[in-house]
């Protein structure tokens, strides 16, 4: 019994941070949960909030406005963008998928990106990089992002845009 004692006792709690630490201190999820979770995203290489999201921890909604109140960051509502396509195909679409980071506005040399986990100074750093352009995140819900990649990136491969059917009535 000691010994089961002992190594109880010894379990190190690992030293979240960020998003993580932010959804614990909140207590919108324990420390126990978190850290399972931030391992589990780790070893997928997959981001953190959408492992609680897609394990219904917590809600897109209540993730976005924690990370929101947390960091100061506006929170937009991605379902409602239209994103131009030469926006995206200033980042890329493995450059998105890899950061579920979708590219949704460009003004001058700024590039607004919406992130479902603005503590991940990465992205924002890969791309600047890798478009010249100073890149600010908005925080979105990640389910919604995760939905808004996937079409877009489906309609960028397809190379329609947004194009519907109507546009190719009159090729005759």
């Amino acid at each position: 019994i000691e010994e089961i004692i002992i190594m109880a006792t010894n379990k190190k709690n690992i030293a979240l941070s960020g998003l993580a630490r932010t959804l614990v201190r909140g207590g919108y999820i324990d420390q126990e949960n978190a850290e399972k979770l931030f391992l589990e995203s780790q070893k997928k290489r997959t981001p953190f909030v959408n492992l609680v999201v897609e394990n219904k921890m917590v809600s897109g909604a209540t993730v976005a406005t924690a990370a929101a109140k947390e960091f100061g960051m506006p929170i937009v509502a991605i379902d409602l963008v239209e994103i131009d396509p030469e926006i995206i195909k200033l980042v890329g679409n493995d450059l998105i998928k890899k950061h579920s980071a979708l590219p949704i506005f460009k003004r001058g040399n700024h590039l607004t990106v919406a992130v479902s986990d603005p503590t991940n100074i990465q992205t924002l750093d890969e791309i600047k990089f890798a478009t010249g352009l100073t890149a600010h995140a908005v925080v979105v819900e990640a389910d919604k992002l995760s939905k808004k990649i996937e079409k877009v990136i489906e309609d960028t491969d397809s190379g329609l845009g947004d194009m519907d059917d109507t546009e190719f009535d009159n090729l005759d």
